[in-house]
């Protein structure tokens, strides 16, 4: 049995060593920059990995733009709170595709635009507020140089497959430990 427990504790301690992977959310609209009688709307997604500071972007969208996107960014800053920039989006290119492209037309009609697949590197000073809400998405167009639509990002903790494995084990042992005692 202490075998086991020994076994235990060093896969527990392994699976405690690995990364942590955190799928994030931004959705963001035209209010959350003071921005009356406006519907402008967006939503972006990815993965972030805590070892490497590499933020994923599996997509995003932006609805009912005013004119086209001029900027975008990742903020430092909590809900209704301007701060510097993190992370320049700008800075992606087709070579390194996020750029944020139009589709189905210009300003005025222009109705969506999309991020496509890219990745980004966020400071390691910056992880505690991207993991606590302190960091926010700003989509920034010509008629709205300061941004159009914000959305503070969300994040919420992947669960690995070995930790999961090693949670499982746990159960069994306590399992089979309590029909022996009984």
């Amino acid at each position: 049995m202490k075998r086991v427990i020994s076994l235990f504790a060093i896969f527990g301690v392994a699976a405690a060593s690995q990364a942590a992977l955190f799928n994030w959310t931004a959705t963001m609209d035209s209010a959350q920059h003071g921005i009356t009688g406006q519907n402008s709307t967006g939503f972006m997604w990815g993965t972030y990995d805590d070892v490497t500071n590499i933020i994923s972007f599996g997509g995003g969208d932006a609805l009912d733009l005013t004119s086209n996107v001029s900027a975008s960014h990742i903020h430092r800053g909590a809900a209704g709170v301007n701060g510097n920039v993190a992370v320049n989006l700008n800075a992606m290119t087709p070579g390194n595709p996020g750029w944020w492209m139009a589709n189905g037309g210009s300003a005025p009609d222009l109705d969506f635009m999309y991020m496509v697949q890219s990745t980004a590197t966020l400071l390691q000073s910056d992880e505690a507020a991207f993991l606590s809400q302190g960091l926010y998405i700003n989509v920034h167009t010509g008629q709205f140089g300061g941004g159009e639509i914000r959305g503070q990002i969300v994040t919420q903790p992947v669960p690995e497959p070995a930790t999961l494995a090693v949670l499982g084990v746990g159960a069994l042992l306590a399992l089979r430990r309590r029909k022996r005692s009984a």
